[in-house]
């Protein structure tokens, strides 16, 4: 087994994540579940917290995989958030930062066993339609009666469908009446299913795996699904809460920039044409998916993805000017000026001696010592 990092080692892998994102102009992001679920995972964060050094706002949404084995994970949240460590949802455990480290609900995985891992060099995972409804009226439910926020990954639309169809009679007996849940990744979510989420008060929050991973899907499920996939237009015209997201660490690069380069351009990362040019996004289109449409997610709409009065002084200096560049430009842009909650969090170039000093790598071999956090860095 490969060594596993000390937990001094992994804040210092947190502060230089979280300087990669500062970088691409990034002052907030949703921790989406990881390695560590609620309350052990956020003992690192509250490192960097309570010495208020940590330099992006970052509420979280838990995953409870238990020790590896079948576990009812909808289960498992309920006793991590009521007798483990008792938080409600919307709860922020950073002691002075605006939305510094709010607990934002359940997912985005909820079920190993209703799990449609959206591996693009394969055929769709489709899961036993019985089975999803017989999970949400099951275990959503739970959620919905306790009024704990969720998401759920679910990519193909095969899958959507038995989750909504179990939905909407969960919705019947219990309203969701306002409740916060979205679906993540709904690569192939079809017209219908897109009403569907709307009219139960849901969001989508995409991914832009696509850019990277396009040419595969084209291999897969042939070039005329490609083009349609996802739906960016038929969202976008919707007026449902949208969100494009990286879906990083794990899974794709973290810099939105690339993703923004796709949306718009309609080409991946290889230069292959992968979006349908009625498909495609304006530049306004499709920075707002990253900034103001990504605030819904968070429960703050009036106050973050604008720059206006009253919003919290979250903003960028870009190194070029994104509405005017070329489109092939759009995937290298970065920030020389990144300010969050007022302060200086990176600066570059002009503004390179403004930047917060960095403490030292950890582990000394750490290839972010020598080849920076990001392609480019150095």
């Amino acid at each position: 087994m490969v060594p596993q990092p000390t937990f001094d080692e992994e804040v210092s892998s947190l502060i230089y994540s979280i300087h990669g994102l500062n970088r691409f102009g990034v002052t907030s992001i949703i921790d989406n579940g990881g390695r560590w679920p609620y309350p052990e995972a956020q003992t690192r964060v509250d490192v960097l917290a309570r010495d208020n050094r940590l330099n992006v706002r970052m509420p979280f949404v838990d995953l409870q995989l238990g020790d590896g084995g079948p576990v009812n994970m909808v289960d498992l949240e309920l006793e991590a958030i009521t007798k483990t460590a008792a938080i409600s949802p919307g709860q922020n455990l950073h002691p002075t930062l605006a939305h510094g480290h709010e607990y934002r609900g359940a997912g985005e995985v909820l079920s190993g066993e209703v799990h449609d891992h959206e591996n693009f060099d394969r055929p769709a995972v489709i899961i036993e339609p019985e089975k999803m409804r017989r999970f949400v009226e099951q275990d959503v439910m739970k959620l919905v009666q306790r009024r704990i926020p969720f998401r759920m990954h679910v990519s193909y639309n095969e899958n959507i469908s038995p989750f909504l169809d179990a939905l909407e009679k969960v919705n019947e007996t219990i309203p969701l009446d306002g409740l916060k849940w979205s679906l993540e990744h709904a690569e192939t979510i079809n017209p219908e299913n897109i009403d569907r989420v709307k009219k139960l008060g849901g969001g989508i929050a995409l991914d832009a795996k696509m850019a990277l991973h396009g040419d595969g899907f084209i291999k897969t499920h042939g070039r005329e699904k490609a083009l349609e996939t996802p739906r960016l237009r038929k969202l976008v015209d919707s007026g449902m809460p949208l969100a494009m997201t990286t879906d990083a660490f794990r899974a794709a690069t973290f810099n939105p920039w690339v993703g923004i380069s796709w949306m718009v351009s309609g080409k991946s990362v290889s230069g292959s044409e992968i979006l349908a040019k009625d498909n495609r996004l304006s530049r306004t289109e499709a920075l707002k998916l990253f900034t103001n449409g990504a605030a819904w997610f968070m429960n703050t709409e009036s106050e973050m993805g604008v720059i206006a009065p009253g919003y919290l002084a979250d903003f960028v200096v870009l190194d070029r000017d994104y509405f005017t560049v070329s489109e092939d430009q759009i995937k290298s842009i970065s920030s020389v000026l990144t300010i969050m909650d007022g302060e200086v969090v990176f600066g570059a170039q002009d503004y390179s001696a403004l930047s917060p000093k960095l403490p030292e790598i950890l582990p000394a071999w750490s290839p972010v010592k020598y080849f920076g956090s990001y392609h480019g860095e150095k």
